[in-house]
């Protein structure tokens, strides 16, 4: 009988993390989705450089602060290829001209829905 209440602590334990993890990664992928989504308006009015790149810049430093749980929750294929998405995002606000910025902009956004996606098949499948 132990042996079973310590199994179902367990099992109890790892589904729970899985739900927060699953949770965090689509609160996160929101929350900076959103902000480029800003960036993508702004851009289609024509805004100056500077905005954006503070914009972009707020967004990276939004992902940044989610990184140690990222680094529970995702592959670091994932975190490095969002990182290397941002860099691309901020080069694009700097030099490349607004249909550039809106196109990196979308593949970042695609790039961080289907990691929020992934998370939840994984947990669907557990069910």
């Amino acid at each position: 009988m132990k042996r079973e209440i310590i199994a179902i602590a367990l099992l109890i334990f790892l589904l729970s993390g899985s739900l927060a993890c699953t949770l965090w990664t689509k609160r996160l992928s929101g929350d900076v989705c959103g902000m480029l989504d800003r960036g993508i308006l702004l851009s289609d009015a024509g805004a100056e450089r500077p905005e954006l790149l503070q914009l972009v810049s707020l967004a990276r430093t939004r992902w940044e602060k989610g990184s140690p749980v990222a680094g529970i929750c995702l592959s670091h294929t994932q975190i490095h290829g969002i990182d290397d998405a941002f860099r691309e995002v901020l080069e694009a606000a700097d030099t490349e001209s607004y249909q550039v910025f809106a196109l990196r902009c979308r593949a970042l956004q695609r790039r961080l829905t289907s990691i929020a996606e992934m998370e939840s098949i994984s947990l669907r499948s557990v069910f």
